[in-house]
């Protein structure tokens, strides 16, 4: 919310470095307690944070808030994921939680030394134990290699293998097809070559496109005619041309047939990969429902 503060919860809950903080700070406000030894509780632990400067940051930084960065919406993800509604993603996310952000809490919780912090360590302690087994599992079927895509693992089901390989010989070729134009620049006098191993120096570049699944990016705006200098090699060794899509601030962007024909391959064998997880996912996510109220 931009502005100045309208309210007490804009006050008290604006400033909150994650999202179950701010829910929580509201529902205090909204309905605060009654409960004198509740809200004494509540000033000692504030105080004592206040004080342990050191365990502070280490908080901060075990929930990912040093630098403005967030852990995701848990109640959110969980609610999803007890509605049958859930991603990949989502498991992703949450795993990220359970493997990572819990135990760091747990730590920098038993770092300091005061009993109004101490109390949230064996809730904490038991989360995390019980957690491991939902972290073994997602390691087991989650597949990040094409991240910010989560896909299940191919070893889940046989289909998958079939459709794994035929991604991976389409994505193969996607980047022989940029090797290719690589050496066709370097050859033409537009760039100068690397090796295999030093894509990044590479003259051309291969840029994501949400269109074409991949295309190719030269940072360097050569005109026209220098572009119909460049001889590509195809796939099967006749000469192909460089279809240019675009002439942008960040570069001539521009493809050729065997990048097309390499980028539909890849995104048949990814739906098929798809439409094969489906029924899968939704095991897995009524498996993962059942962790939901650790979380």
């Amino acid at each position: 919310k931009t502005g100045p503060p309208t309210s007490l919860l804009d006050v008290l809950g604006g400033p909150c470095r994650t999202i179950a903080g701010s829910r929580l700070v509201e529902a205090w406000l909204r309905q605060p307690s009654r409960d004198k030894s509740i809200l004494e509780k509540r000033h000692k632990a504030v105080e004592a944070l206040r004080d342990a400067q050191d365990g502070r940051e280490a908080l901060r930084s075990a929930l990912g808030t040093t630098k403005g960065a967030r852990i995701p919406d848990v109640s959110k993800l969980c609610a999803k994921l007890r509605q049958g509604k859930a991603t990949l993603v989502d498991l992703h996310r949450l795993h990220v939680v359970a493997q990572k952000v819990v135990p760091e809490v747990l730590a920098a919780a038993e770092a300091i030394d005061t009993d109004a912090i101490k109390d949230i360590v064996p809730p904490l302690a038991k989360a995390s134990r019980d957690l491991r087994v939902f972290c073994d599992m997602a390691r087991a079927t989650l597949d990040l290699d094409y991240l910010p895509e989560v896909l299940l693992k191919p070893s889940v089901d046989e289909e998958l293998v079939q459709h794994s390989e035929a991604m991976r010989q389409a994505r193969d070729a996607v980047d022989e097809a940029h090797e290719r134009v690589n050496e066709a620049f370097a050859d033409a006098g537009l760039g100068k070559g690397a090796s295999h191993s030093e894509r990044s120096k590479w003259p051309i570049k291969l840029d994501a496109d949400a269109n074409r699944g991949f295309v190719l990016r030269s940072p360097k705006r050569y005109d026209e005619k220098s572009l119909s200098n460049v001889e590509v090699s195809g796939a099967r060794g006749s000469p192909e041309e460089l279809e240019v899509l675009s002439y942008l601030k960040a570069g001539v962007f521009f493809t050729t047939p065997s990048l097309s024909r390499a980028c539909s391959a890849l995104e048949r064998a990814s739906s098929a990969y798809k439409k094969a997880q489906k029924t899968l996912t939704g095991e897995l996510v009524r498996t993962a429902a059942t962790y939901a109220p650790v979380f």
